[in-house]
């Protein structure tokens, strides 16, 4: 994950509070049962992204919802990202040089040329030969508004909590269906709760030393938290000459146009918030969804952001922030809308 380093001052992380977990088996043993057991969503502290589960058909048919999850290769990095219409792929906006979409149509149209999107559990980065029936390219990048305007230059982003935590999504049109490269669409929901059962899919590295020439689909239970143990600390967010020292303040004056009302009473409310002792995410998983079930379906609640660890030990620090896409659920109909498709929340 390229964009993520800095962000430990976000949280305060009150220590009495944190949840306790099991007994630890033997490693071997726990990896054996719980990446075959995703019918019964049970958790395990030990089976994250980083040493998670590969997919296998037993998976595959119980979860069919994980062929949604795309592996998005580009000038500016590696991430993943989730059909959510057929031709609309929703992944993470630092994913991309935002400087270069600011310019110039040759620019936006260099960047976007750079850019295919893979359907397989598996593939060379950078292939001789690419399978064509798994890959497709792209017609078109939509950046969020806010993370366009404010978050271009990266020289402006303070230590701590800073204000392109916020709205960090993008929307990516496809130049094929999801259908003909062998993937699925997902469905979407807005409906979270504290310690809910989700499954994390991405594409992203085991650890923070491997240089990956394959790229591999993996999965992981991992759980929504309260935010009740969180304090969200603020380092002088500056946003059109006006400093905030207040969260709320920033929250409601600044990011209120771009969020769905229901959200605006908490600024919380805009992230998903995920931690385990011993595992998480890893550089290459940005973009990717954050799934939830709901009855026999597994629905798409979230996008991964960044993980709170800081460089050189990035996937060291096992604590994460995902952006809620509940929060921006107007932006995403109507936008999908622009593009020439529809989606609904459930």
């Amino acid at each position: 994950m390229k964009y993520f380093s800095n962000l430990l001052l976000f949280f305060i992380i009150i220590s009495n509070t944190i949840h306790s977990c099991n007994k630890k088996e033997n490693e071997s043993i726990k990896s054996n049962k719980y990446c075959e057991n995703i019918d019964s969503l049970s958790y395990s502290n030990s089976n994250k992204i980083v040493n998670g589960c590969e997919f296998n058909e037993n998976i595959l048919n119980i979860f069919p919802e994980s062929k949604s999850v795309v592996s998005i290769v580009s000038g500016s990095g590696l991430c993943s990202g989730t059909f959510i219409a057929e031709n609309i792929i929703l992944t993470a906006a630092h994913c991309f040089d935002i400087n270069k979409l600011s310019e110039n149509k040759k620019t936006i149209d260099n960047e976007i040329k750079n850019i295919t999107i893979y359907s397989d559990l598996s593939h060379e980065i950078y292939p001789l030969n690419k399978n064509e029936l798994n890959t497709s390219s792209i017609s078109s990048i939509t950046i969020h508004p806010f993370f366009q305007k404010y978050c271009s230059n990266k020289n402006n982003i303070s230590n701590g909590f800073h204000k392109c935590n916020f709205a960090d999504l993008a929307l990516l049109k496809t130049t094929k269906k999801a259908s003909e490269i062998g993937a699925k669409v997902s469905k979407l929901t807005t409906n979270d709760s504290k310690d809910e059962t989700i499954i994390i899919v991405g594409y992203g590295k085991n650890n923070d030393i491997e240089i990956p020439t394959k790229r591999i689909k993996k999965w992981a239970f991992s759980r929504i938290y309260e935010f009740n143990f969180i304090q969200f600390s603020l380092s002088n967010i500056t946003v059109d000459n006006n400093s905030y020292i207040s969260l709320g303040e920033f929250y409601k004056t600044i990011m209120s146009p771009f969020i769905t009302p229901s959200y605006l009473d908490d600024p919380r409310k805009a992230f998903l918030f995920i931690e385990d002792d011993n595992y998480g995410i890893c550089q290459g998983d940005s973009g990717g969804p954050l799934f939830v079930k709901k009855g026999n379906e597994f629905l798409a609640v979230g996008v991964v952001h960044a993980n709170i660890g800081k460089a050189p030990q990035i996937c060291e620090y096992k604590k994460s922030i995902n952006i809620n896409i509940g929060a921006y659920r107007e932006w995403l109909i109507n936008e999908t809308k622009l593009l020439g498709e529809n989606i609904t929340f459930y």
